[in-house]
């Protein structure tokens, strides 16, 4: 899977997507400001990421984000959460934003996917989100 950047009405990227083959994980980079409709594109690349890879492990960074996508979670929590389960999503390390307003849709989204089949982590630190994702990784390869 080739990297994947989505770019706004302005031409400026507000999303990034790559899947980390040699860890095992699919990594977004989300930047700026975003509406609604962002989130859901961003998202859906998401969504096909796991679909095409089988990758059962994802870290949604936020930490360029710079305003609220809290509208967003209704979406998130109907439509992607139950598509993400079914590509077979288990571990999702979420890096907060630093922005007030992003931790708050951050805090708003883990509420509402607690204990929905896959185990969901927030961090602050992007190193201990990476950390937590990889030791999930080598454990489930451990298993198998």
């Amino acid at each position: 899977m080739q990297k994947i950047e989505l770019r706004n009405h302005v031409d400026k990227v507000f999303f990034t997507l790559e899947y980390r083959e040699i860890e095992n994980y699919i990594y977004a980079n989300w930047i700026g400001f975003v509406n609604v409709d962002n989130v859901i594109d961003g998202a859906t690349q998401v969504l096909e990421a796991f679909e095409s890879t089988g990758c059962p492990s994802f870290v949604n960074d936020n930490r360029e984000l710079t305003g609220p996508w809290k509208n967003a979670n209704d979406w998130i929590e109907n439509i992607w959460t139950p598509r993400a389960l079914q590509a077979g999503l288990k571990n999702f390390a979420f890096v907060v934003s630093p922005n007030i307003f992003g931790e708050l849709s951050a805090k708003d989204l883990g509420l509402r996917l607690d204990n929905l089949g896959f185990e969901m982590r927030t961090f602050k630190d992007y190193e201990k989100a990476v950390a937590w994702i990889t030791d999930r990784v080598s454990a489930s390869k451990a298993i198998i």
